[in-house]
């Protein structure tokens, strides 16, 4: 069965729907019966009159439920099969038995550096990839061993996006976001993925040369009770530490998952450190400017974020907030939607925007991989995620297509 973007089968009075070639077509939008051809990340286009093969990218990486390598195997997939092949996700960038500079320096300097290349996948051209069967596809995959569970192509990345406080206050505080995909029992999450369920949360901060290197992490593992359930750290203390003297400084930061706590509130320094631990990079690394004004800090990260969880099919956008309310309004995250035709979500952003005063507006412009082809895009709906009772409008400024990387 098909319904809003998930396939999946049901049962109804003692008769059992289950996945057709056609329910997988209209979700992927594909216009084939093929189903090797519906599940492949490529396709023939006629390009001024030569046949091209061109990357289509259809199938959603974070759904659970889709099609993995699995060779030589007719049945139905169980969670477990499926878990044994990490859900069908490839290229884990993963340290075993490793320091912490070693893998900082390779996930920041690439092969040139001086670091330890991933030694679980070694060196690749991209990281956290999606891994579809190299054999036979098996039209099932897309729906779990269970009725009423399946392929959801809506599925969000499980992290995306840092979002860090404009201004860090005189207290030196430092609150770093980073997003968290809308958890479902239809999309993977991280700690489905190996053991990093007992894994803890952490961000790295390393200036150019390395000399300095902090880490800070949650304070629990992602599978405590007490966890909170998101990917968010308060670092006290931090604008001294990051900017210790003169009025600015540069850093790159990125999150991972180590497989011990580090200091939980404060940076603690580990560019010397011998200590191995079994690490995880997440988000590719991104350059981040802490300029002191005063006796307040404020960070200004670099637009472009370049996301390792993600496939490069992205989409350009522009969208403007505007505050009509007679008085400022703070804590303004602008959340956009972007759907289909026929109302499918194929993509979403959440950006931080902050304080906005009486009657201004704030631009907001980006790039976001989709979870479908980027033409597909029929509409955009914006609205104010957390605030309420706020007059405000969302302007449509410019949208525009395209199957490349983000802008820089």
């Amino acid at each position: 069965m098909r319904n809003n973007g998930r396939i999946y089968t049901h049962t109804d009075g003692g008769t059992k729907y289950g996945v057709s070639v056609c329910d997988v077509s209209r979700t992927l939008g594909r216009g084939t019966g093929d189903v090797g051809q519906l599940c492949s990340d490529q396709e023939w286009y006629d390009n001024n009159g030569t046949p091209t093969l061109r990357l289509v990218d259809k199938i959603n990486k974070w759904a659970k439920y889709r099609p993995i390598e699995k060779a030589n195997y007719k049945g139905i997939l169980t969670d477990a099969m499926r878990s044994a092949e990490n859900w069908g996700i490839g290229y884990i960038p993963k340290w075993t038995n490793k320091t912490i500079p070693a893998m900082v320096k390779f996930w920041i300097g690439g092969s040139q550096s001086t670091g330890s290349t991933p030694p679980d996948c070694g060196i690749q051209p991209s990281y956290w990839t999606k891994v579809l069967p190299s054999t036979a596809y098996r039209l099932r995959d897309f729906a779990a061993d269970v009725d009423d569970k399946g392929y959801w192509h809506g599925a969000d990345a499980p992290i995306s996006q840092f979002v860090g406080e404009l201004a860090i206050p005189s207290t030196g505080q430092l609150d770093v976001n980073y997003l968290r995909g809308a958890e479902s029992n239809e999309t993977i999450l991280l700690s489905d993925i190996g053991s990093f369920s007992t894994f803890f949360f952490g961000v790295i901060f390393a200036n150019a040369d390395f000399s300095k290197i902090y880490l800070v992490t949650q304070e629990y593992a992602m599978n405590s009770q007490s966890w909170t359930q998101d990917f968010t750290i308060h670092i006290q203390g931090a604008a001294s530490v990051l900017v210790p003297t003169g009025t600015s400084a540069t850093w790159k930061v990125f999150p991972i998952l180590i497989n011990a706590q580090s200091a939980v509130t404060t940076l603690t320094d580990v560019h010397s450190s011998l200590t191995n631990y079994t690490l995880v990079a997440l988000l590719d690394p991104v350059e981040a400017v802490i300029t002191k004004n005063g006796f307040d800090y404020t960070l200004v990260a670099d637009s472009a974020w370049r996301d390792a969880l993600v496939d490069p099919e992205y989409i350009h956008y522009s969208y403007t907030f505007t505050n009509n309310d007679s008085s400022g309004v703070g804590g303004v995250r602008l959340k956009l939607e972007f759907r289909t035709s026929l109302n499918e979500v194929v993509g979403s952003v959440t950006k931080q925007i902050g304080s906005v005063s009486a009657g201004a507006s704030y631009t907001v412009s980006d790039s976001i991989r989709l979870y479908s082809r980027a033409a597909s895009v029929a509409v955009v709906v914006g609205y104010i995620d957390h605030i309420d009772d706020i007059p405000y409008t969302v302007e449509y400024e410019s949208i525009q297509v395209s199957s490349g990387p983000p802008r820089d």
